[in-house]
């Protein structure tokens, strides 16, 4: 049984012990352990190459064994390669969890003309806010608290239940998606809006709650043909304004017996030829 989320890389002193120094763990950085990888590999081929002065060894050799280390850390510590890891639990504190976010979470937006994501839900900054940092979900279930306790999230207790914040709670579900090799995009956190309804839809619903499908399709949603001939003619537009190309004006060169006529575009490069064919004549004087 996996105790924590966080192996030995994540903390301090490299040790079981140390403080948590990241709020999400190492193996799920892919790019720092390609990091890691890279380095090693690099090492070893000045190693191989003799690139490393006697001076130097020591050192290397050190900073190699570390980054090592570090990485058969980050192995031992991800779940995905761990048999203690308990796919059942997580998968259930997962589904619930994130649930509750989208609970207390906004819509989507309903109309594609709208630019607001809230598409007109008469939402309170300062609440959204207070959902993010403050606890506000509860932890009902075993699974939920133990999940939330591998994932070292911030629990407190307020009416003698244990609660987190929407930020934490966002994160455990993530960490565990990852765990589960499931795909968790930003959609998924928010609900799905009921078409035909306006004013706030911030809030969870009966009539919506059966038929939810976790992910926006941005497929479903049909925009009028005038629309749609409008934004097409803009597009082109704006594409044609940064790639015309704007002629250079007339330009000749003064140097003595060169005659060449053309635009201020090539004036650069042609001067550049007289510069260099001077160069090569006063080379050819000084060898003779």
């Amino acid at each position: 049984m996996i105790n924590s989320y966080f192996g030995k890389a994540d903390r301090a002193r490299y040790d079981g012990h140390g403080k948590i120094l990241n709020p999400i763990p190492l193996w799920m950085n892919d790019k720092y352990k390609q990091d890691l990888k890279r380095d090693i590999r690099q090492i070893e081929q000045q190693e191989r190459e003799g690139f490393i002065s006697p001076k130097e060894r020591a050192t290397k050799m050190a900073r190699k064994q570390k980054k090592a280390d570090i990485l058969r850390f980050i192995k031992e510590s991800d779940p995905r390669n761990n048999s203690g890891f308990n796919k059942d639990c997580a998968k259930k504190a997962k589904d619930s969890v994130l649930e509750k976010i989208r609970y207390i979470s906004p819509c989507l937006s309903a109309n594609p003309k709208v630019p607001s994501e809230f598409d007109g839900a008469e939402t309170n900054p300062q609440e959204e806010g207070n959902k993010s940092k403050n606890p506000c979900i509860s932890l009902d279930t075993t699974e939920e608290v133990e999940e939330a306790k591998r994932a070292n999230l911030r629990i407190a207790e307020i009416e003698g239940k244990p609660t987190v914040s929407r930020d934490d709670a966002t994160r455990m579900v993530r960490l565990l998606a990852v765990a589960l090799g499931v795909r968790v995009g930003y959609q998924a956190f928010r609900k799905r809006p009921i078409l035909g309804r306006k004013g706030s839809q911030v809030g969870w619903s009966e009539e919506y709650s059966g038929n939810y499908e976790g992910v926006f399709d941005p497929n479903k949603v049909t925009i009028d043909r005038d629309e749609y001939e409008r934004l097409k003619a803009a597009g082109e537009a704006l594409a044609v304004k940064h790639t015309k190309k704007k002629p250079g004006k007339p330009w000749s060169c003064s140097e003595p017996g060169c005659g060449f006529e053309g635009t201020t575009k090539q004036k650069g490069m042609h001067i550049a030829r007289h510069r260099k064919e001077a160069k090569r004549k006063k080379k050819e004087l000084v060898t003779t």
